[in-house]
């Protein structure tokens, strides 16, 4: 079975957007969206090419969208590498350096 391994700091991306989904818009929503991700982290895991390829950004990675959010990673071996968790309003090249 593919496995998706997370960074540390998409681990803290992913806490980070818990918090404030749950701040925001309330501990059901937060259930739902968190369960989005890890739908979609499945999903990658076992069909990497499911997102898209970065060329202009750095270590190009691929993208995949979960709601106003991007996933970043690699494919790996056995299913892929998750490196950030960026909102899209946010500057991927800073982050992702």
């Amino acid at each position: 079975m593919p496995i998706c391994k997370l960074s540390h700091a998409s681990r803290n991306d992913l806490k980070a957007i818990a918090r404030f989904t749950d701040k925001r818009w309330g501990r059901n929503q937060r259930i739902l969206y968190l369960a989005e991700f890890e739908a979609a982290f499945k999903s990658l895991a076992e069909t990497p090419e499911l997102g898209k390829l970065c060329p202009e950004l750095k270590g190009t990675p691929f993208k995949y969208y979960v709601g106003r959010h991007s996933i970043f990673y690699h494919p790996i071996e056995d299913g892929i590498q998750i490196i950030r968790i960026l909102h899209d309003a946010m500057d991927f090249d800073r982050h992702l350096k």
